[in-house]
């Protein structure tokens, strides 16, 4: 249904905020695995 986009629906990205990391900003969890694992 997808045909070659379909590879990004199945393996997904890597993204990263690379603008935000290069002037120094950190992030409070660096992964969504700690982010979700944190939520209260």
């Amino acid at each position: 249904m997808f045909g070659e986009m379909s590879t990004l629906l199945i393996d997904g990205q890597k993204v990263l905020p690379q603008a935000l990391l290069d002037t120094g900003y950190s992030f409070k969890h660096s992964t969504l695995q700690q982010a979700l694992e944190n939520q209260k």
